[in-house]
């Protein structure tokens, strides 16, 4: 049985449900010019929004790709909700776990599984107690690629275009789109932002061949 490969995009929440920018949480050393004190401000709450997607009280699933037997990408849509996609993810990772199937991924245990537990407090969606054991370490079935390339060093390079590129491995495309361009395409263009997310399945996918994963 193949295992699967995973991956999650995800994009920052609906301005109305957006929890506000707290100017007081700006650190302003020694600056007392107003004008350099706004502008400081301003920038902070401007990354803030960038970075929103990357954090689970400022961000949501918005597609989750799955490479196994076949391509399957399930994704938002207008029927289609976040608390659907989190259910239908833990349901796979049940069966998996079930039948000692791996779970595979790049980054997934400092990003994708701590994004997807999260989520899954906030949409009261039950996270499986074998996801994490202890509240300490993941279950065997989960194998993070970056993790593996790490080789116990946490300050390797290991971006997945890096380790794809070291292996002779096409990586990432080089149409400059990157997962923080993924919500922007998914609501501009849905088709651009699926075709990214499957890349990034296939990649994986050989990157994990190629390292003996799978």
């Amino acid at each position: 049985m193949n295992p699967i490969i995973f991956d999650i995009e995800t994009g920052p929440l609906p301005e109305d449900k957006m929890p506000p920018f707290n100017e007081e949480t700006v650190a302003l050393g020694n600056l007392k010019d107003e004008a350099k004190i706004k502008a400081k401000i301003e920038e902070a709450k401007v990354k803030y929004l960038d970075d929103a997607a990357l954090h689970a009280h400022t961000g949501q699933v918005l597609a989750i790709g799955y490479l196994g037997d076949k391509l399957a990408i399930d994704a938002r849509d207008e029927k289609r909700t976040e608390r659907k996609i989190l259910l239908r993810f833990w349901e796979i990772f049940s069966k998996s776990a079930n039948n000692s199937r791996q779970m595979v991924g790049h980054n997934i245990f400092a990003f994708d599984l701590p994004f997807l537990c999260r989520r899954s407090f906030v949409n009261s969606v039950a996270v499986p107690p074998a996801v994490l054991e202890k509240n300490r370490y993941w279950c065997p079935i989960f194998v993070d690629i970056r993790e593996r390339w790490q080789c116990g060093d946490r300050q390797a390079k290991s971006s997945l275009h890096l380790i794809c590129t070291a292996l002779g491995l096409p990586g990432k495309p080089d149409d400059g789109m990157t997962g923080a361009d993924f919500a922007r395409f998914f609501e501009q263009d849905r088709q651009v932002a699926l075709d990214y997310l499957k890349n990034d399945l296939e990649i994986t996918r050989a990157a994990a061949v190629a390292m003996g994963v799978m």
